[in-house]
């Protein structure tokens, strides 16, 4: 997930310069979206089927970050997704709703995704960066 979110970013500046303390998340939320987020999160985030967001805070919070970056260690699978064309995926601080974070293209992007299936991000697939 190469993209910082704007809101992500307003915080940590804001934290560096000393205007207001910048506190993690206590969970992080992996989401889908079938076009650009971008800084702002204006993409589509997949809906229907059994899609929700995955929680991967145990995951991400064990991995400190080297040269820019921080990656997964697990396996996460989404299952029984609608029918769609996954192009990038997301952290959030919330199950639902909440602020974006990161985002980026998935590998291999679009993928087709038919009515019921599933896609699974292998480790390494989601990594936070900063440049």
């Amino acid at each position: 997930m190469a993209g910082l979110s704007l809101y992500l970013s307003n915080k940590l500046i804001d934290h560096v310069n000393g205007h207001a303390v910048y506190t993690p998340p206590d969970h992080l939320w992996l989401a889908l979206f079938t076009s650009d987020p971008t800084d702002l999160f204006t993409g589509t985030e997949v809906a229907g089927g059994s899609y929700a967001r995955i929680e991967v805070t145990s995951d991400l919070a064990a991995v400190a970050a080297a040269a820019h970056a921080a990656a997964n260690t697990g396996t996460y699978t989404f299952t029984d997704l609608p029918a769609c064309v996954l192009t990038h995926g997301a952290l959030f601080d919330a199950a639902v709703a909440g602020n974006g974070l990161y985002f980026g293209p998935l590998a291999g992007e679009p993928v087709t995704i038919a009515s019921g299936g599933d896609y699974t991000l292998a480790p390494g697939d989601i990594s936070t960066q900063m440049h």
